[in-house]
């Protein structure tokens, strides 16, 4: 591996992103939805929102919390804006069109994998009409949100 000195600026920038840590990845998805141009090109994004699904490690907290519903296994974020999704059959020939609900994103850093408890909860909240997706890394939560409102978006099982 190359040393940072010996990196090129993209390589460099490109070695810094993996080494991101979730809440990272995240913050700079906010980030971005909270953009002026971002608001602009997807109406509504504005009002996505994180969901606090695990504990804080505050045994006095994390019990209130789970009083007031806090769900293991939730996805990271939610965009509860609804959108059509274009199925197509085999050929890519329209053959209907669905609405999702709502699109929810796990937000895995690089390299991350979801738990059972969070595929299951996925696959509990795609039963109810909502769209979940797995994202590694912000440029993938980023890419997500450009399917859904394309109407292009594919699940991530």
């Amino acid at each position: 591996m190359k040393s940072k000195d010996t990196m090129s600026a993209k390589e460099y920038q490109d070695a810094e992103y993996k080494n991101l840590k979730e809440w990272q990845h995240q913050r700079n998805f906010y980030n971005w939805c909270q953009d002026k141009k971002t608001r602009k090109n997807y109406p509504g994004i504005e009002i996505i929102h994180a969901i606090p699904n695990d504990g804080s490690g505050s045994v006095v907290r994390d019990a209130r919390l789970k009083s007031m519903g806090l769900t293991p296994g939730m996805p990271d974020l939610c965009l509860p804006v609804s959108k059509m999704r274009h199925v197509v059959d085999g050929v890519d020939v329209l053959f209907a069109e669905e609405w999702y609900l709502t699109l929810y994103i796990e937000m895995k850093r690089m390299g991350g994998r979801a738990r059972p408890e969070q595929l299951a909860k996925h696959r509990d909240l795609r039963r109810q009409g909502h769209a979940v997706v797995i994202c590694q890394g912000s440029e993938a939560a980023k890419d997500a949100v450009k399917a859904y409102y394309a109407g292009t978006l594919e699940d991530t099982p």
